[in-house]
């Protein structure tokens, strides 16, 4: 394991201590932008996608929408879940070899 990923775990377990879950969310999406060792299978939140695509988060729902993103739901949950941390990438590889 290297430095970084120690660090990112160190720091989520010291986000286990702060009480309130506003911080919490807001130091976490910090930290999921930040981690480049992501695992493929890793769910991420629209806005996430639209950071990594640069697009807004509406965007990226309408990509959904067209089919060029699956949404991932989350069991037992009507609303919620997101996109596929790999999917969003080999879309923004797609994109690339477009240029």
């Amino acid at each position: 394991m290297n430095n970084t990923r120690r660090d990112i775990k160190l720091i989520a377990t010291m986000l286990e201590l702060i009480e309130s879950p506003e911080i919490r969310r807001r130091i976490e999406k910090v930290l999921l932008a930040q981690d480049v060792d992501a695992p493929p299978d890793r769910v991420i939140t629209a806005a996430e996608a639209g950071k990594i695509l640069g697009v807004t988060d509406r965007t990226v729902f309408t990509f959904a929408n067209q089919g060029l993103l699956r949404r991932v739901k989350y069991p037992g949950r009507r609303q919620g879940g997101g996109f596929r941390y790999a999917d969003v990438t080999t879309l923004l590889e797609r994109s690339m070899e477009g240029d």
